[in-house]
């Protein structure tokens, strides 16, 4: 049989894809930065833009570049990457961050001197001066960056002591061999990370990625075995959540 490639299906899924994916990416870059920081950085990214074009005239810029390729890339190969593949740009896109700055204070002041450098100066000490008080809030990003456990590993040290033989344990599914490392690690049975087994009769569920909910993160097969109104939220720290679902639904043997 000749095999045909849908393609109207599958530019649906891509655009799908690209939406979620592009939020989550933006979502990972600015966690834990202040609400005034991302505005900003939108602002001077397309100021430099702007300024490059009708200013300098210079209508081919690397930015432009990297993020065209980027896309020619993935609607060729109908695949959006995971958010670590776009942190290739966070260097491009923090480079027009401080590009416009600079062309801003050049357009305020006129010339190039003391002026612009005074300017710059004085701004990467109120950044620093940010930076600092950001390190001191205890976000779990924070709490990482400074050595802390991640997110997941704090809910399996949470879980470890309170696990019975009957629960089973999930996250999302692109972090599942993530927590089986950890598991294995803090001594927690690999089985349990396995919850088709028939075995158990509860589910923990590890949430910490902002705006995701509990009903999307479960798998398949696991979805339709879980009585979702009777889940329970068992411990909260920030975006870290962990629910925990009763299993009423059992594999035939």
């Amino acid at each position: 049989p000749v095999v045909q490639k849908q393609k109207e299906a599958n530019l649906g899924l891509l655009q799908d894809a690209i939406h979620s994916r592009s939020v989550n990416t933006q979502t990972e870059w600015q966690t834990g930065m202040p609400t005034l920081f991302v505005q900003l950085s939108l602002f001077f990214v397309g100021f430099a833009l702007l300024y490059r074009v009708f200013v300098e005239r210079e209508y081919t810029d690397f930015f432009w570049v990297s993020l065209l390729t980027f896309l020619g890339i993935i609607f060729l190969q109908h695949s959006v990457g995971w958010r670590r593949v776009w942190f290739f740009f966070a260097p491009v896109y923090f480079s027009f961050v401080a590009a416009g700055i600079v062309y801003l204070l050049k357009l305020i002041f006129k010339k190039k001197g003391i002026w612009i450098h005074t300017g710059v100066s004085a701004i990467l000490l109120l950044v620093a001066s940010l930076t600092f008080t950001w390190l001191q809030t205890p976000s779990m990003d924070i709490r990482q960056m400074l050595g802390e456990p991640s997110s997941l590993e704090r809910g399996l040290l949470y879980l470890q002591p309170r696990l019975t033989s009957a629960d089973a344990i999930q996250t999302y599914a692109e972090y599942t061999p993530q927590m089986q490392y950890y598991a294995e690690y803090h001594g927690i049975s690999l089985e349990q990370t396995r919850p088709a087994n028939n075995q158990f009769t509860s589910l923990y569920v590890i949430l910490f990625l902002p705006d995701t909910n509990l009903a999307d993160t479960l798998h398949s097969g696991t979805r339709d075995r879980v009585d979702l109104k009777a889940s329970e939220l068992v411990y909260e720290d920030g975006d870290l959540r962990i629910y925990k679902i009763p299993i009423v639904i059992f594999y035939d043997e």
